[in-house]
């Protein structure tokens, strides 16, 4: 993660609730340690994979990351 973002990672590993951070692209670029232990993956085991590894079907996919969230104004 660009080390701009520091301080995001540090309030997101900070929280108790499972939070991820994720690219353009729907890959994990950040999981917090309760996101870790709620999918039963160990420290940056999920940097990198794509957010799908996560869920059952492609319609789970598409309920997690809309196509349209990424849509910029132009």
């Amino acid at each position: 993660m660009d080390e701009g973002y520091s301080w995001l990672r540090l309030l997101i590993d900070s929280s108790f609730a499972s939070r991820l951070l994720v690219d353009r692209a729907a890959n994990i670029i950040f999981a917090n340690r309760a996101a870790e232990t709620l999918f039963g993956y160990g420290p940056d085991e999920l940097t990198g994979k794509p957010i799908d590894v996560l869920f059952a079907s492609p319609q789970d996919r598409d309920l997690a990351v809309p196509a349209d969230i990424f849509l910029v104004a132009g």
